[in-house]
């Protein structure tokens, strides 16, 4: 795991909206409910992984108080990516923010 990952615990490998369902509360009751579920099993941080150009969900992120981990050539199915890793060094300030 490189440097930076050191101080998260959790990881939420991806989330995806249909773009139809954005603005709806979707994301952030899910969010919620894995940094809640995070809390009661004493998983203090989490990280979560994006594409570099998927610039609703970065946005989403930062408004939740995510910080850039870092940015990074990434392979999927053969196929390279820029992807990108935004973390949250306390759930329980999510929780709070997400209340």
């Amino acid at each position: 795991m490189p440097p930076g990952y050191q101080a998260y615990q959790g990881e939420l490998k991806t989330m995806y909206i249909l773009a139809n369902y954005h603005r709806m509360g979707i994301g952030r009751n899910l969010i919620r409910v894995i940094a809640e579920h995070f809390q009661r099993e004493q998983v203090l941080s989490l990280f979560v992984g994006t594409f570099r150009d998927n610039y609703p969900a970065r946005k989403f992120y930062e408004a939740l108080g995510a910080r850039l981990i870092e940015e990074y050539r990434g392979e999927i199915s053969g196929e390279e990516f820029m992807l990108t890793t935004y973390g949250w060094a306390s759930v329980h300030d999510l929780i709070q923010r997400l209340s």
